[in-house]
């Protein structure tokens, strides 16, 4: 069984790290990961360009990212994809989201900024 990757960005508007982005989802080896895309703000232009490819993409909506109620989302979006690893990008996003990750249970934690 693959295993559950979520990548946590702003969102997925036309720009060099989204786009970086989605093309290492659609490159990952299906038999071994499993992407999950989740945009704590709004999805963005290439949401449904991912989706095409069978990955799941979901924006919260999230105004302030850094926040008890984005690590609750976070959280809930990690126990519902039975996440194991959490690969954050960009500027705040990986407080939330590891915060969020962690209290969900997942193990491998990444982030990067770019």
């Amino acid at each position: 069984m693959p295993a559950n990757v979520l990548y946590v960005i702003p969102n997925l508007n036309i720009g060099g790290t989204e786009i970086q982005l989605g093309l290492l989802a659609r490159g990952l080896a299906k038999t071994e990961f499993q992407p999950h895309i989740l945009c704590v703000r709004e999805e963005g232009e290439l949401a449904d360009s991912l989706r095409k490819f069978n990955i799941p993409v979901e924006g919260l909506g999230i105004e302030k990212p850094i926040s008890f109620g984005a690590c609750r989302k976070i959280k809930k979006q990690c126990i519902e994809w039975d996440i194991d690893i959490i690969h954050t990008f960009l500027f705040g996003m990986d407080l939330a989201a590891v915060r969020g990750a962690r209290s969900a249970g997942v193990l491998g934690v990444i982030t990067s900024r770019r």
